[in-house]
């Protein structure tokens, strides 16, 4: 009889592993390795988490009930206290410019390494390729199965992920689990995932990215928007990426509309204003357009899209080309097919039903003694360590 049981070796179970001090406790793993979702986040380099406050952290989380649901554990464990942790265990950590934070050594493995040695320091017994079969309750203890082993535990943990990235081990089979232990499941979809678009006439650009691109959104059929956000933008072989499309794919829907500025803009009519004056020089369409941050290879592919040779002079334009070459650089128009798939996405909308859990303790409401932490808790936040430290934090609670 264990004390406590973790089923999941990722980033919340791994990070609890490390801050549990006290009885006989073990670690289930599905795969051979702990923490190969960590190993791939960030390029391999691990962002752990971000410098951001509290309430500013909350508010990369989609909408407010899962804002206020994960606020408790952002203030018992702040995205400080992670680095704090992490030093205190000689994890050197480098904040960047943009407030994100990584390992000294720039490689995953090293969170990994550290969570793993302060586990087994703490008495935690690890198994490793153990695919649980089963998991149920009696009235004083839960009993988890695999093909060759039982096991029994006084307080059973969850943190299996959601299913994005499965051949990491997050394949969704903790959805079962809890759903066998009474728990509903909000209906998993893909987040952090890049779009494909109808008709796609950038291929050529892919890896070309425009800084601060301001797009709005909308719904198939509907001419009011439904979100506008800014953000960098990535061309990709056959749609769109980078943090505007993957912090807000978790809304978006196949046929919607993005509407996407092709430069940096924050206001897209008073850019409009701005355009018309430049547009008024006596330079060409293509010292225009790099001057405005497009790449020539951006440049040719739109000058051709337009019938507007490179060499044009910008004021001997006529009005309705001008106006044309405006609406593409402000609302370039993109279709989308369909969203990448859970191989592609980072991270998981949906899971395990939060109002079903307390946000004080991450225990169930419905059944004594059985907790969730990170992923596979329907909170799903934008790129930049929300997630790992999601993770870190609800396990922490």
């Amino acid at each position: 009889m264990y004390d406590v049981i973790i089923i999941g070796g990722g980033a919340a179970g791994l990070f609890i592993a490390a801050n549990l001090k006290e009885g006989k406790n073990l670690l289930i793993e599905g795969t051979k390795k702990l923490g190969q979702k960590i190993l791939i986040s960030g390029g391999g380099m691990c962002n752990i988490t971000n410098q951001d406050s509290v309430d500013e952290f909350i508010t990369k989380f989609g909408n407010k009930k899962k804002a206020n649901f994960l606020k408790s554990a952002l203030m018992n464990f702040t995205t400080k206290d992670t680095t704090t942790w992490l030093n205190d265990k000689d994890l050197d950590t480098v904040i960047r410019d943009d407030g994100k934070v990584f390992p000294k050594s720039l490689k995953a493995q090293s969170i990994i390494d550290t969570l793993q040695k302060s586990g087994r320091d703490n008495g935690m017994i690890f198994k490793f390729n153990s695919k649980i079969t089963k998991v149920s309750k009696t009235d004083d203890f839960f009993e988890i199965s695999t093909s060759s082993e039982n096991y029994r535990c006084k307080k059973l943990i969850i943190t299996t992920g959601g299913k994005s990235f499965p051949n990491t081990g997050s394949d969704g089979s903790g959805y079962l689990f809890a759903k066998k232990l009474g728990h509903n499941i909000i209906e998993p979809t893909q987040g952090l995932v890049n779009v494909k678009t109808k008709d796609y006439p950038f291929s050529t650009l892919s890896g070309t990215s425009t800084k601060n691109s301001l797009v709005d959104f909308f719904h198939s059929g509907e001419n009011k928007r439904y979100l506008q956000s800014n953000g960098d933008l990535l061309f990709t072989h056959q749609g769109l990426s980078g943090p505007v499309i993957l912090n807000n794919s978790r809304v978006i829907k196949n046929n919607d509309t993005l509407q996407v500025s092709l430069i940096s803009c924050n206001n897209k009519e008073e850019k409009k204003t701005e355009l018309l004056k430049i547009l008024s020089t006596k330079k060409s369409v293509k010292k225009t357009l790099k001057e405005l941050g497009l790449t020539n290879s951006t440049i040719t592919a739109l000058s051709a899209q337009l019938s507007i040779p490179i060499d044009t002079i910008v004021n001997q334009l006529n009005k309705k080309l001008k106006n044309k070459l405006i609406d593409s650089l402000l609302n370039y128009k993109f279709t989308v097919s369909q969203k990448g798939g859970f191989n592609s996405a980072m991270v998981t909308v949906g899971g395990v039903d939060i109002s079903e859990i307390n946000r004080k303790t991450m225990e169930s409401k419905l059944v004594p003694n059985l907790y969730f932490a990170g992923e596979i808790l329907d909170i799903d936040g934008d790129t930049g360590g929300y997630n790992i430290q999601a993770a870190f934090s609800t396990g922490m609670l």
